[in-house]
């Protein structure tokens, strides 16, 4: 009964190794494609500042124009005060010039918050720029990583499953079962004996029968509360 155990424990190390190769392989193409995700998102974010920033320069380019259009308006009135006639005339094109002032000095300060918005803009454009640059170069980077990582695990993957079969053929069926059974339930098959006689997994205390079957070692023995194979 010492060589089942002997051989059950060196299956649950070869199996626990199994489990840890088989979910790191499942895990690589999962860290790549999040790495891709964030870089589509950064690329989308990247498009949305560029057309923002392009309707930010259509809008100042629209204020520049109608600047240029009162600033001629404003030239003709300074002509026409120069052939003014009379006093009442020269007044009231001043009035005219003051308001136009004032709309032109309107449309400067929208100007002047159009460009500081769209240098604000441009600057977080160039800086996402740069992300996703440093972001493909790592993720490439990463890809020729989790190759080399993924062509390894596989190998460890087919060794071991070749090591499992082995040791497997050596246990009986019946013993293989419960062992089997109590891996998938668990996560692990075998506990240990603790002084006092307690699961070392789930550290229930046996009773007194189960713990002598245990230090007899003539079969299997199961806890009565976890379902692991006990051993001494």
């Amino acid at each position: 009964m010492e060589d089942i155990i002997g051989r059950l424990l060196e299956l649950e190390r070869t199996d626990r190794e199994l489990i840890r190769a088989r979910k790191r392989l499942a895990e690589i193409p999962a860290e790549l494609t999040g790495k891709e995700r964030a870089l589509a998102e950064a690329s989308a974010a990247l498009e949305r500042l560029r057309e923002e920033c392009a309707r930010l320069q259509a809008d100042l380019d629209a204020t520049d124009l109608e600047i240029r259009g009162g600033e001629e308006i404003l030239a003709r009135y300074k002509k026409q005060l120069g052939m003014c006639k009379s006093t009442r005339e020269m007044t009231a094109i001043r009035n005219q010039m003051k308001a136009q002032q004032v709309w032109i000095d309107q449309y400067v300060e929208k100007g002047m918050a159009l460009m500081q918005e769209l240098e604000k803009k441009k600057a977080e454009a160039a800086r996402l720029e740069n992300e996703i640059e440093a972001a493909r170069v790592a993720i490439e980077e990463a890809k020729a990583l989790a190759s080399a990582e993924s062509s390894e695990l596989q190998r460890k993957e087919a060794d071991l499953s070749e090591s499992r079969e082995r040791i497997a053929a050596g246990i009986p069926a019946d013993d293989l079962a419960v062992y089997e059974s109590a891996l998938r339930s668990r996560g692990e098959a075998i506990a240990r004996v603790c002084g006092g006689g307690t699961c070392s997994a789930c550290y229930m205390r046996l009773p007194p029968q189960i713990h002598n079957l245990v230090l007899l070692k003539k079969g299997l023995v199961t806890c009565p509360s976890c379902g692991r194979i006990l051993t001494p």
